[in-house]
Order: C-alpha cells, then structure tokens, then sequence
C-alpha cells in the first residue's frame, strides 16, 4: 500500500515553513526560510511579494514529491497582482500595517465601524 506525502505549508509575518506529514504518522520539516519586513515609513509594515512566492516554492522544492499541498497563510495581509503580468502591482501590506488608523478611527467616530468590518 502507498504512504501518502502531504505538505503543509504556513506562510505568516516572519516567514515560511514546510512540514511534510505521511499516512504512517512520520513528519519532518525540510525547510523554514524568513523574509524580510519592509517598513518604508513610520508604521508601515510590509513584505515582498515575489520574496514570499520564491520561498514556499524552495520549501516546497525541498519537501519532495508530495500528494497533496495545504497552505495557512497571512489572511489579513493583502497584495494585488496585475492579471496580464501576474506581477504584485505592489509589497504586501500585513496586519501590522497602520497608515490607515485614521481612517478607521474616523469611520468609528462616524459610527459604521460595524458597515465596514
């Protein structure tokens, strides 16, 4: 009977990470890789994004041949990516970010915080 690979990958705020689990219960972690955090102006954090895409393609380069991939990653970070290029249009901007306090201490003021969660 075969033993199924599975590769899991968690991308988060400092890096990235793969654990490749098998059916019989082995695991083992080939490769974790930490990216750089970018912060170009007072409270703005940001990562980039062809840094982050180039790291879970070496993890996943060093976990083998797998069977299935699953992939956590910064859920609320945001990047656009340009659809005829499928270039990042710009860095990631990550949960630590702040350049929009204002704004949603503004919106709370107006009271539809709850409109725009």
């Amino acid at each position: 009977m075969l033993n199924q690979r599975y590769a899991a990958i968690d991308q988060g705020t400092t890096g990235t990470r793969v654990v490749v689990f098998g059916e019989d219960g082995n695991y083992f972690s080939p490769a974790a890789i930490a990216h750089k955090q970018l912060t170009p102006n007072l409270g703005w954090v940001e990562h980039d994004p062809m840094e982050i895409l180039n790291n879970i393609r070496t993890c996943l380069g060093q976990a083998g041949v797998v069977d299935a991939i699953g992939l956590a990653h910064q859920g609320e970070s945001i990047v656009a990516w340009d659809a005829k290029s499928g270039l990042p249009l710009y860095n990631a901007i990550i949960w630590q970010d702040q350049r929009t306090d204002s704004v949603i201490r503004h919106l709370r003021e107006e009271g539809v915080e709850e409109v725009v969660r």
